[in-house]
């Protein structure tokens, strides 16, 4: 097998395969590889919390001893544990749905990639202007400050256009994840990137994140369909005013 784009594992002929799932207590400690999985659905999102959704099944048939047997890991399957799928890093699993007729236990797990647990955290910092960031004096910039409510996190990489740049906060009442997506992002012009699987966050500028590619989309290779919807709330008229 092989990674494409460090996500999606495929054999040698090219066909999708099941990436190893590993359940984990929220300290990394592994418990155990989760099998009998089924519909899974990995939904990797960009400059958003990625989701992950499977059924487990509780019993399995042994074949040795043509005998039915509980999953031993079954019941360790439970919220706010983790899981470490092979290719896309750590998830927090936040539900945990189960459903039994009598004959099959199935669980239903729902698990978001693990920025998403920031938002445990309050975006606790004062009033005040911030500079960005600054790698040789980082004291009072304001990743420095935020980084500092969620310690087991680090800094990564930050484009140098973006550390000299200050701006003016007031005290926030949103959590950390969302002060970071939606205030920070908006007033630096930054977009963040979470390393899931070594926990550093990465800040960009868009000239960073957005590269050209040789690629063009066509019916003659990847598009098998366009659908185009049209709706008046989006349509702006324009007025070019001259003075004479």
């Amino acid at each position: 097998w092989f990674l494409v784009g460090s996500s999606y594992i495929y054999d040698i002929n090219k066909n999708y395969e099941i990436p190893l799932i590993t359940l984990c207590n929220p300290d990394r400690t592994e418990l155990a590889s989760i099998s009998n999985i089924s519909e899974l659905h990995i939904r990797p999102r960009f400059n958003a919390v990625s989701e992950v959704t499977f059924d487990v099944c509780g019993i399995y048939f042994d074949s040795i001893n043509s005998e039915i047997k509980q999953l031993p890991f079954y019941e360790l399957i439970s919220k706010n544990r983790l899981l470490n799928i092979q290719g896309f890093g750590y998830f927090v699993i936040v539900q945990v749905t189960e459903t039994n007729e009598g004959i099959t236990p199935i669980k239903s797990v729902t698990a978001y990639s693990y920025e998403y647990t920031l938002n445990s955290k309050g975006a606790n910092i004062i009033n005040g202007t911030y500079k960005f960031y600054d790698q040789v004096k980082p004291q009072n910039t304001l990743l420095q400050k935020l980084i500092e409510i969620a310690p087991s996190w680090k800094i990564g990489t930050v484009s140098s256009s973006l550390c000299n740049k200050y701006r003016t906060f007031e005290i926030p009442t949103n959590s950390l994840y969302s002060f970071l997506m939606d205030d920070v992002e908006k007033a630096y012009e930054c977009i963040f990137d979470f390393d899931i699987e070594n926990k550093l966050i990465n800040a960009y500028t868009s000239e960073d994140i957005v590269k050209d590619t040789d690629i063009s989309l066509s019916f003659h290779n990847l598009i098998k369909n366009v659908k185009i919807e049209e709706t008046s709330k989006d349509i702006i008229t324009c007025l070019s005013v001259l003075c004479s």
